[in-house]
């Protein structure tokens, strides 16, 4: 990853497209050699595993996950040979391909999962606080096991850090009926997944 002194993460995604294209023009000189199926492997191993290389660090800029995206949809057309103006909103859903907002979640789901079974590394032990521990009112939130949300964070990047978005994602994660009856953080991401790419 790369980082400038405005932590704006402008030049890593500036390299990180280099990659991505690199990648896109790879499944463009390979769509009329090869069926979508070895289209699509070939997007997971040189686009999807370049584009979600650290992305819980820099995925909390909205702009960064924008510029992404623009790529992801270039390689969506790509690999089913859609025209530069064709839409690829459906097109996600039939490749069970996550957009990258949504891969975002996934990792930080991830490491929530992680939190609640406690092998999330120590040095994260004191981002998050439990309803349950601040009071011991038997709220619905409290008896749900949900995290409570520092209110106290007054600027932009602040409130889009991990210590905010895992809140969020936990809270929303908690909720869904496969979270508590998933035995493996494996299962639970691919139920997880599936319930994103069924949402489109």
């Amino acid at each position: 990853m790369i980082l400038n002194s405005k932590l704006n993460w402008q030049h890593h995604i500036f390299e990180l497209n280099k990659k991505l294209f690199r990648g896109v023009g790879m499944i463009y000189k390979l769509k009329n050699l090869s069926e979508a199926s070895m289209l699509k492997s070939i997007y997971f191993s040189l686009f999807q595993s370049h584009a979600t290389y650290g992305l819980v660090a820099w995925g909390s800029s909205h702009k960064c996950l924008e510029k992404v995206f623009l790529s992801q949809k270039k390689a969506i057309r790509a690999i089913l040979g859609l025209n530069f103006t064709d839409s690829t909103s459906a097109s996600f859903k039939s490749l069970r391909i996550l957009k990258i907002f949504d891969l975002y979640k996934v990792q930080c789901a991830s490491l929530m999962w992680d939190y609640d079974h406690g092998s999330l590394p120590d040095a994260f032990l004191g981002f998050f606080t439990k309803i349950s521990d601040i009071h011991s009112h038997n709220t619905r939130s409290a008896v749900s096991n949900k995290l409570a949300k520092n209110v106290n964070v007054r600027t932009a990047h602040g409130k889009k850090s991990f210590k905010i978005t895992g809140v969020d994602i936990f809270n929303e994660i908690n909720n869904l009926p496969f979270y508590k009856s998933s035995c493996t953080r494996q299962t639970f991401l691919k139920h997880y997944k599936n319930f994103l790419i069924d949402q489109y």
